[in-house]
């Protein structure tokens, strides 16, 4: 992955973000190149964010999201309860869980 950085003269102007993934499929690389708005990218994070911490102190929702039979169930739950985050997002705060959280949001 390449990532861009930029000073912070710079970021005021930023109106998006490039993320770009080297993929393969079937042994072959595979560009593949996704464009997020800036705002869609925080909102995302924030969302992610705002998530975890439910988890953590909503006992009742975090039993229903573990209870769920299949992932599309979960997910159906989480964005019925007003959250709207990429998988990336919610990944990029791994470094801020307990073991615990990590294993229990593995099942996302």
């Amino acid at each position: 992955m390449q990532v861009q950085l930029f000073t912070s003269g710079q970021v005021a102007g930023l109106k998006s973000v490039r993320f770009d993934y080297p993929l393969t499929f079937g042994g072959q690389k595979v560009p593949c190149i996704t464009k997020f708005s800036l705002k869609e990218v925080i909102m995302s994070i924030e969302s992610a964010r705002a998530f975890v911490e439910k988890m953590r102190r909503d006992v009742e929702f975090k039993n229903q999201i573990l209870a769920a039979e299949s992932a599309a169930k979960r997910q159906e739950i989480i964005k019925s309860a007003g959250f709207d985050f990429d998988r990336m997002h919610l990944d990029s705060l791994v470094s801020e869980l307990t073991p615990e959280e990590r294993d229990t949001l593995m099942l996302l």
